[in-house]
């Protein structure tokens, strides 16, 4: 009888791709009081096993936000080239970047990295080409011209690599995903994406999850799964012990 082959370790580190100021704080607390406003970090994950870089979103670009009526202060292609160094890579070693979704503050710096796939559910892809998607994706066709061959359309429940698995999860946009890593023999880490934006998230869902249902299901299975729940905004996550300072 074959032994099972144990998933690698995937290490993982966060970095933060540029800040949006002043929103609304109601969008992630429903509690907040009215008029009262948070700055929010853009993070994107870096995640190596030790053989392959997988980049989890690209951030926020002040260039690409303002096309879209936006506002980032920070973030650009060179802070990102900036943070894979400081992890031991260049934008060459990157294998694949997965997108949790394709607003303007997830995807904005994929022209950086020539040589990685990129990786994002078929059904995100027709709501962002939809007509009815919203001012927060911000010209997608362009950045499909741009990645050609390279951007890699995946349907539902997905294994990109042993220990690295993409999970559909609708919440916050129709075809948003999150990333389940395995970060040691007995646990998983879930990279969330917007379904939790601030950690509190997980006990009471903001006002950015326009599908409350399937938000709550999957949180249901994190829960029961007992992943470790990485969000993609909370400012707080500056103090995680996988947080990497800019220039550091």
């Amino acid at each position: 009888m074959t032994a099972a082959v144990a998933a690698p370790i995937w290490r993982v580190r966060i970095h933060e791709l540029g800040v949006i100021p002043q929103l609304p704080k109601t969008l992630y607390f429903p509690d907040a009081a009215d008029g009262e406003l948070m700055d929010i970090p853009c993070y994107c994950y870096v995640l190596t096993d030790g053989v392959s870089v997988v980049l989890v979103d690209s951030g926020a670009n002040p260039v690409l936000a303002r096309q879209g009526g936006c506002t980032v202060v920070g973030g650009s292609d060179e802070e990102l080239a900036a943070a894979l160094s400081a992890d031991g890579f260049t934008p060459d070693d990157v294998r694949y970047v997965v997108h949790t979704h394709l607003h303007y503050d997830h995807l904005a710096n994929d022209g950086l990295l020539r040589k990685a796939h990129v990786v994002v559910q078929q059904e995100e892809l027709d709501w962002a080409l939809s007509g009815r998607s919203g001012p927060f994706y911000v010209a997608v066709p362009d950045w499909m011209g741009v990645l050609g061959r390279r951007l890699l359309r995946v349907t539902g429940e997905t294994e990109l690599l042993p220990g690295l698995r993409l999970v559909p999860n609708g919440g916050h946009t129709p075809g948003h995903q999150s990333v389940i890593v395995n970060v040691a023999a007995d646990h998983r880490a879930c990279i969330c994406g917007d379904i939790v934006s601030m950690l509190a998230n997980v006990s009471a869902p903001g006002a950015v999850t326009s599908d409350l249902i399937a938000t709550q299901a999957f949180l249901a299975r994190a829960s029961s799964a007992g992943w470790i729940m990485l969000p993609s905004h909370d400012p707080d996550f500056r103090a995680h012990d996988w947080f990497v300072p800019r220039g550091r």
